[in-house]
């Protein structure tokens, strides 16, 4: 489940490369392409990164045996989705 939930985060920054390589294409200017592919890349994956660590914080004491309040942990898992969907937009 985590790994599926990290890729799905990750999934913004393939998109955001998939656009601006289109645009690259459509405005003739390809040989700026690496450039902007591994500077965008690079900052999406991490910032991607940083976010769903954040958000999976919570998920992820539980699963590996710490205490979180139940309250706590429920209250995270049902907003998972909204708030990774907000960060994705956000972006």
């Amino acid at each position: 489940m985590r790994a599926r939930y990290f890729a799905l985060m990750l999934s913004a920054a393939a998109v955001a490369a998939a656009l601006a390589a289109i645009a690259a294409y459509a405005s003739g200017s390809m040989v700026l392409l690496p450039t902007l592919l591994g500077w965008m890349t690079l900052m999406l994956v991490m910032v991607n990164l940083a976010g769903a660590a954040f958000f999976y914080r919570p998920l992820r004491l539980h699963l590996s045996g710490g205490t979180v309040a139940p309250d706590r942990l429920e209250r995270a898992v049902r907003r998972l989705p909204l708030r990774s969907g907000l960060w994705v937009f956000v972006l």
